[in-house]
């Protein structure tokens, strides 16, 4: 076996092993927050009065004694009788009026969903994004919640945007939507709270992400976090966004790949790609029209646009490229705007003149 063979099995090797520990960590994280449920529910004043009733029925009712039968049979009956008082459908006012029913109607479909479908042409599907109001999640709020509200509005249906630091002034709001997006957000006692309140209403909740971090054990690899410091920070900074994924019914990403890795976590996922929001395609509409009308010159420009040091990985594909490109067409100009450390690119040295650099 030569060395490029022995690479490549060595390469499959280490991606099977990473793909075992990745699903590893996630059913321990599953298990551990499962054991700090059990563990508050254990110490809840309603899991003591469980318990006291629990006692209660042991008395009045042993195992195996009549009493317990008699008690197990009238609780079937009630059921059954409860049963089939639900699916009954009640008579519409067209139908006490001219003595029958005026549409089909199938007996099978449930409750909830005869509701649904019976309320669906009466209002509109109302979304709750919660999202962050720092400068550092401005771009990702942007493309992943604020845009998404305006392509909703387009579509005749209602989206909002509430911060997460007025989760308990909006809780009554929030709450009364039809479904809850929470924007690349991470595990706090105000979000645990929403959910918990969410799912008692019988609310969907979603998780929505475009970067692959929820997985603390991908943190070697992403290019933003190689220079940080605290790397315990980082860590429980992963963590707590994959233990905020581990709490919501569905997951939303902007790319296939995404949407696939939380897949791997049990989560039916769905990909929403970024998109442009109104003003952002009309300054796109003019700036095409200004390049119509206007002489660009004799440069051919190539653009490179980050959002965060994490595309320093990226740029370092086309690097070579680059350089190639700019020393063999001096007519080439490469306009960089975003987070990027050129100082780390030493090759692109020889090159300043054709290098614009512009502020994120």
């Amino acid at each position: 076996m030569d060395s490029h063979e022995q690479s490549q099995d060595a390469r499959g090797t280490t991606e099977r092993l990473t793909a075992r520990f990745a699903l590893l960590w996630a059913e321990y994280r599953r298990l551990a927050a499962l054991a700090e449920q059990w563990s508050a529910i254990e110490s809840s004043t309603a899991w003591a009065l469980v318990q006291h009733l629990v006692r209660w029925r042991q008395r009045l009712a042993p195992a195996g004694s009549r009493r317990q039968k008699f008690w197990r049979f009238l609780l079937r009956g009630l059921v059954f009788w409860r049963r089939e008082k639900l699916e009954k459908p009640a008579p519409s006012p067209c139908e006490a009026c001219h003595g029958g029913p005026t549409h089909s109607y199938s007996p099978a479909l449930p409750t909830a969903a005869r509701a649904a479908l019976l309320t669906s042409t009466e209002s509109k599907i109302r979304v709750a994004y919660i999202g962050s109001l720092i400068a550092l999640d401005a771009a990702t709020m942007r493309y992943r919640a604020y845009n998404l509200i305006e392509a909703l509005n387009l579509k005749g249906l209602e989206g909002t945007f509430v911060p997460q630091e007025e989760i308990h002034t909006q809780l009554p709001s929030i709450l009364s939507h039809d479904l809850i997006v929470l924007v690349r957000r991470m595990r706090d006692d105000a979000l645990t709270t929403l959910i918990g309140l969410a799912r008692r209403r019988g609310l969907p909740i979603v998780y929505d992400i475009d970067d692959y971090i929820f997985d603390p054990w991908v943190m070697p690899y992403v290019e933003a976090f190689q220079h940080t410091p605290d790397q315990a920070k980082v860590l429980r900074f992963m963590d707590d966004l994959g233990a905020c994924l581990d709490q919501c019914d569905y997951f939303t990403g902007s790319t296939p790949y995404l949407a696939e890795k939380a897949a791997e976590l049990g989560k039916e996922s769905f990909v929403i790609h970024n998109g442009l929001n109104t003003t952002q395609l009309l300054q796109s509409q003019l700036a095409c029209e200004r390049r119509r009308i206007s002489k660009c010159g004799p440069y051919t420009r190539i653009g490179y646009f980050s959002g965060t040091r994490t595309h320093q990985a990226d740029f370092r594909v086309v690097y070579p490229a680059l350089m190639r490109l700019l020393r063999e067409e001096r007519n080439v100009r490469l306009v960089i705007a975003g987070h990027l450390d050129v100082g780390v690119f030493p090759g692109l040295s020889p090159f300043r003149d054709q290098i614009d650099l512009l502020p994120a």
